[in-house]
């Protein structure tokens, strides 16, 4: 436990000491400019998934508004999908939370599934599983934040 919590102390330092250089939290920027193979727009951010989910835990829920705005965003730039809209999970989550992140959850599974497909890689539908998951310590957060990350590598973002 210490050791994570000393990872986590680093990241921190090392986010806040750029934090106009896009890489906040354990972030990396896409390449300026990087086009998405298969896919409508640029890829996203990086991120230190375990840092995003401790910083949900511990902020109780704040950060979690942002990131889910972030990561709804980044998956709606590079798939060019108009359905969705990252004010939808963030007034759901403010008004009624944990609800905003189970939508969320939900909803990612078939977008991200969609995502994966079109720059061929394994796709499955994790839609139910990453629902469950946040009903245990809002563990989906990181389990979307891991495959969003394993996506954007995939087509050469946060590299």
């Amino acid at each position: 436990m210490g050791q994570a919590a000393n990872q986590a102390a680093k990241e921190l330092e090392k986010g806040f000491g750029s934090i106009g250089a896009g890489d906040m939290f354990g972030s990396k920027p896409a390449p300026a400019g990087a086009a998405a193979q298969g896919g409508a727009g640029p890829a996203g951010q990086v991120r230190n998934s375990t840092v995003w989910w401790l910083l949900g835990l511990v902020t109780c829920g704040l950060t979690t508004w942002f990131w889910l705005w972030k990561s709804a965003s980044e998956m709606k730039a590079f798939t060019g999908n108009t359905e969705i809209n990252p004010i939808i999970p963030v007034a759901i989550q403010f008004f009624f939370p944990p609800w905003g992140q189970l939508f969320f959850a939900y909803k990612m599974g078939g977008w991200m599934m969609q995502a994966r497909q079109s720059v061929g890689l394994p796709a499955e539908d994790k839609s139910k599983k990453w629902a469950i998951w946040t009903f245990i310590l809002f563990l989906s957060q990181k389990q979307i934040q891991d495959d969003m990350n394993e996506l954007w590598e995939a087509v050469g973002g946060g590299a």
